[in-house]
């Protein structure tokens, strides 16, 4: 089971959230999941690391 105290919060900025809303569903049903495992402390296996942040460790 997933304690879900220990999850980080989800701030959306601007319109983002509005915009994912737009996304076909199974996008947006992805991209859930992999925030959702950003949120427990992982990263999703389809995730990139941006360029200069140290390689995301």
């Amino acid at each position: 089971m997933i304690d879900a105290s220990k999850a980080k919060p989800l701030i959306w900025v601007g319109s983002s959230l509005k915009d994912v809303r737009k996304f076909p569903d199974e996008a947006t049903s992805h991209l859930g999941y992999a925030l959702y495992v950003a949120q427990q402390g992982g990263r999703h296996r389809n995730a990139k690391v941006l360029k200069g942040f140290g390689g995301g460790a």
